[in-house]
């Protein structure tokens, strides 16, 4: 593990330290460097039937965390508390020990209201549509949907949209692979730039300097490109059309408008 990636998770059990402790668990990191279930990521008093490890990192390794978890926990039950550095915190645990703690909170199945028979007749008969529907909803969810990415992809482009750049960082897109990340305005998702857009938009406004491209328009379009002998959607970038370009913009207003009036052949119903 590189020294980068300790710092993250220290920072992340630091964080998921303070969570417990704002909850009403007083909680610490625990002893590092000894290992095992003698130290697990999180030592939490009032939670010591559970065994806590805590995961900062954009890339899901669930299996090596699974074997992690088991391997550490000590026949405790576990709970893996993962976190995206832009996302919200998530648990991961075992199905038995979840139920095991549902029951937990729940009222003795005696002291349920009975229900009467013709909403039995009712439940009983409407029961096969609910299942029919439920099982269509579940076969007919994306992989996307399933797991969101932080990053702008081409197929949240279903139509060029019109954009403001906030900004150009460096982040960590996956394990040990930093790439430049093109931000707006508003609450469009970032993308990562790739040379080709990076061309594109030092051509468009002059300058190959990125801290120049704040608060410049730009329209963003999925379209087909050629990769690996295949065609597959991608995001490009264009200018404006003239209209969306701000009154008063001056020469290099003209200049965005001149290159948008080439640029937008094929996008006559887009009033951008």
């Amino acid at each position: 593990m590189s020294f980068k990636s300790k710092r993250k998770g220290s920072r992340g059990e630091r964080m998921l330290a303070s969570i417990l402790s704002e909850a009403g668990f007083p909680a610490r990191r625990g002893q590092q460097f000894k290992g095992g279930s003698e130290s697990p990521d999180i030592i939490c008093p009032t939670l010591a039937r559970w065994h806590w490890e805590s995961k900062f990192a954009e890339q899901l390794r669930f299996r090596d965390w699974l074997a992690q978890a088991e391997g550490d926990c000590g026949g405790k039950p576990w709970v893996i508390a993962w976190k995206r550095k832009f996302g919200p915190w998530l648990a991961v645990m075992k199905l038995d020990d979840l139920l095991d703690l549902i029951r937990d909170r729940l009222p003795p199945q005696n002291n349920l209201p009975p229900s009467s028979a013709s909403c039995d007749a009712e439940t009983t008969a409407a029961a096969p549509k609910e299942t029919e529907l439920n099982r269509k909803e579940q076969t007919e969810m994306k992989i996307d949907e399933l797991y969101p990415s932080r990053w702008l992809k081409a197929a949240d482009v279903t139509r060029p949209v019109l954009a403001t750049i906030k900004n150009v960082t460096v982040e960590e897109v996956s394990e040990g692979e930093d790439k430049p990340i093109l931000n707006f305005l508003g609450d469009l998702k970032p993308m990562v730039l790739n040379r080709t857009n990076s061309a594109s938009l030092a051509e468009l406004y002059g300058n190959d300097d990125t801290d120049t491209w704040s608060g410049k328009l730009v329209v963003l379009f999925s379209t087909k490109v050629q990769f690996q002998s295949k065609l597959v959607d991608a995001i490009r970038v264009r200018a404006p059309k003239p209209q969306a370009v701000a009154p008063g913009a001056g020469a290099r207003g003209s200049k965005i408008a001149a290159a948008a009036t080439a640029s937008a052949e094929d996008t006559d119903d887009v009033p951008f």
